[in-house]
């Protein structure tokens, strides 16, 4: 597999952190969603089961009857008008009245404990998950039964329904935001590595120039261009070295094969073997240094 350039990881980076941000977001926001609507729900039922015992019911030589409703709204209408069951019970557990889905169950749904007022979510097997309010029916003190309300559970399902929606719109959205996002940071972070690459393409080994070191520049940025400063000065010096080397070499070199030229022109054979001797010294000795 080939290097993947920085320019590709960094923003591979960056969607991943929106997508994570947005998926946290849908989350976050869905999960409050839930706490309201659960609470405002809560709520709704606690004030409709009071509102329903106090003008619905009474407590008559012991008994739990329900008062005459003088504009036949009777408690079933009231429910049905409300999409509520209800279900009320004895003090001994023997079961007074039933109402919406209530007339169509049987077994231990049928029950209620023996318990102050209580609220809970209830998977009622066939019917699917209700929004539970049990609570005693009461003559002042003295508890005479007990009434439950329930309401089906949609508030989880439509959630799901819009994450879901939410998740299909918005993280496309998103990811086109964070593209653009990407490809503008990205070309904003890596402009001064592109600056750097261009000025070291055109620098020439006969004239190399320090790339000059801006206070305006990033840190990280500042501190490769001081390093390949440095580097720089060091080759400018090695050069400048071997430019003495070699001058030094050509005059070691220039200088015998002159005298050696001149000498066999005036028949000096003598002092030319001399000469060639004293080159081949030289030549042993470039030889050694090697």
């Amino acid at each position: 597999m080939g290097q993947v350039k920085f320019s590709t990881k960094l923003r591979r980076g960056i969607f991943g952190v929106v997508t994570l941000a947005v998926l946290f977001t849908i989350v976050g926001l869905s999960f409050g969603l839930f706490l309201h609507t659960e609470s405002h729900i809560k709520q709704n039922l606690i004030l409709v089961t009071a509102d329903i015992i106090r003008d619905k019911l009474r407590i008559s030589d012991g008994e739990i009857r329900q008062k005459e409703a003088d504009d036949g709204h009777t408690l079933g209408v009231e429910l049905r008008a409300k999409d509520l069951s209800a279900l009320i019970v004895g003090k001994d557990g023997q079961i007074l009245a039933k109402y919406g889905i209530y007339r169509d169950i049987e077994g231990e749904e049928l029950e209620i404990s023996k318990s102050e007022m209580k609220y809970e979510d209830r998977d009622i097997k066939g019917y699917g998950l209700f929004d539970t309010y049990t609570v005693p029916i009461k003559a002042g003190d003295d508890i005479f039964g007990y009434m439950r309300i329930i309401r089906k559970n949609n508030e989880v399902q439509i959630i799901k329904d819009t994450i879901g929606l939410v998740i299909l719109f918005v993280l496309p959205i998103s990811w086109i935001l964070a593209y653009y996002f990407s490809y503008v940071l990205v070309k904003r972070i890596t402009r001064p590595l592109r600056r750097l690459v261009k000025h070291l393409e055109n620098v020439e080994p006969a004239h190399m120039n320090t790339i000059l070191d801006s206070p305006s520049m990033d840190h990280e940025v500042r501190v490769v261009t001081r390093s390949i400063n440095g580097l720089i000065e060091r080759l400018k010096e090695n050069l400048k070295r071997e430019r003495q080397i070699t001058e030094n070499i050509s005059h070691e070199f220039k200088t015998p094969l002159t005298r050696i030229a001149s000498n066999l022109q005036v028949g000096k054979v003598k002092e030319a073997e001399n000469e060639v001797l004293e080159l081949g010294g030289n030549v042993d000795s470039l030889l050694s240094l090697a």
